[in-house]
């Protein structure tokens, strides 16, 4: 049985589509042995390279034999990837979705997300990224075998720092999106003893939020370095628009995702602060690796009282899971359950 996936990366170029968790997944399909198939890289719209481009895909359908395993990225970003996946079931492959983001529930577009699941009802299986999507999916007419994720594996070479303990929170995010960031000068006043250190572009953000005390703007890094170059002490996973409860689309969409900047917290080993009604919730304090909350404030409150031999447990569970984030455990657990159903 042949083992391949489709690649983001275009052949002989250093153009990649798509987010960083795209790339991670892809050096851990390696590992496992699953080969890579590559797009042709074509920068032009004239009929000519289109054609071309058909060509290829036709010739990339001839090279997958019937019986192999194809795994595939979703959504499907390049058209070409969409136009293969729909003549690889027509052909006897295996095709196995592994769900970055299902955007038609991220942005509560009814429309978009009708034809996502139909997208995905035509793959042989899914990797979802936790329960309650595996749920959701299941009672949106789902009826293909899905398998859980969990946590994204991160590529990373961080080794176990003891950090002291201090009420230093960490945010690493999409600062355009992230509409709670703009509360957080007020939420500094109330608890002038915390630090908030925030990784990301800034070009977008207002003056004022630049150059408030205890909101340290430490600008974006390279992914790779990220988990090693992080200061502070807890990994704050929150999105929407209110500090109180994760709310808004962005906010909503935690009850069904699993954030991929939780990999990287604990990929450099730390805790990390979750929404109590986010999917990942129960996960989290199953294997103690920070704790829940319903808000900032009450995540003050924990963070008040906890003493530095409590965080030093903390900080030692996230290290260790984040062995098994960085050893690729997570996309390797949940291929060996797909691949067992087919062997």
């Amino acid at each position: 049985m042949k083992k391949f996936f489709l690649s983001e990366i275009y052949r002989n170029t250093d153009r990649f589509n798509a987010s960083i968790a795209y790339k991670h997944v892809e050096f851990f399909l390696k590992e496992k042995n699953y080969l890579p198939i590559y797009l042709l890289y074509i920068n032009s719209t004239f009929l000519f390279f289109k054609i071309c481009r058909i060509i290829h895909i036709f010739l990339l359908y001839l090279h997958i034999s019937k019986r192999s395993i194809v795994v595939l990225h979703f959504p499907l970003l390049p058209k070409a990837f969409r136009l293969l996946f729909k003549a690889l079931n027509k052909k006897k492959v295996y095709t196995v979705a592994i769900i970055h983001d299902i955007n038609g529930l991220r942005i509560n577009n009814s429309t978009l997300l009708k034809v996502e699941l139909k997208i995905l009802n035509n793959f042989s299986h899914i990797i979802a990224h936790n329960t309650a999507m595996k749920d959701y999916l299941f009672n949106q007419g789902i009826v293909k075998p899905i398998t859980v994720l969990n946590l994204f594996d991160y590529k990373s070479n961080v080794y176990f720092k003891n950090r002291s303990f201090k009420k230093t929170l960490i945010i690493a995010a999409n600062l355009q999106k992230a509409e709670f960031i703009k509360l957080l000068p007020e939420w500094l006043n109330k608890h002038n003893d915390f630090i908030i250190n925030i990784y990301g572009q800034t070009k977008d953000l207002s003056e004022s939020l630049l150059n408030v005390e205890r909101l340290l703007f430490k600008g974006p890094e390279e992914p790779e370095i990220l988990p090693d170059v992080m200061e502070g002490n807890f990994g704050m996973v929150w999105d929407g628009t209110s500090l109180a409860t994760c709310k808004g689309n962005y906010g909503d969409y935690m009850r069904f995702n699993t954030p991929h900047k939780i990999s990287v917290f604990l990929a450099a080993g730390i805790p990390v602060i979750v929404w109590k009604e986010s999917a990942i919730a129960d996960f989290i304090k199953q294997y103690n690796l920070g704790f829940i909350t319903s808000s900032w404030d009450e995540a003050a409150e924990i963070i008040n009282i906890m003493d530095q031999h409590e965080y030093y447990k903390l900080s030692k569970n996230a290290f260790d899971m984040g062995l098994k984030i960085r050893s690729g455990f997570f996309l390797n657990q949940a291929l060996n359950e797909v691949e067992s159903t087919i062997i």
